[in-house]
């Protein structure tokens, strides 16, 4: 278990890391789809959380099949159907 125990604390850090790496580039690039849709991703297990990224890379991408995909997704999972 202790094993479980220190991997399971280096992949969470990792996550914190990569979601800080992201928030600080979409700070410097918000309508960038690809970050928002890696941070959309990132925060798939919470869904309210995930749903305004996927919404935005909608926005900034209307055309492009991931992020209409990905919103769909997102939107069923929460039981929505807009």
């Amino acid at each position: 278990e202790p094993l479980l125990d220190q991997r399971a604390d280096r992949l969470l850090g990792e996550a914190d890391s990569a979601k800080d790496a992201l928030t600080h580039a979409l700070t410097l690039a918000p309508n960038d789809r690809r970050l928002l849709m890696r941070m959309g991703q990132l925060l798939e297990r919470r869904p309210e959380k995930a749903l305004p990224f996927f919404r935005r890379a909608v926005e900034a991408a209307p055309r492009h099949p991931d992020a209409r995909a990905a919103l769909v997704s997102i939107l069923g999972r929460m039981g929505r159907h807009e």
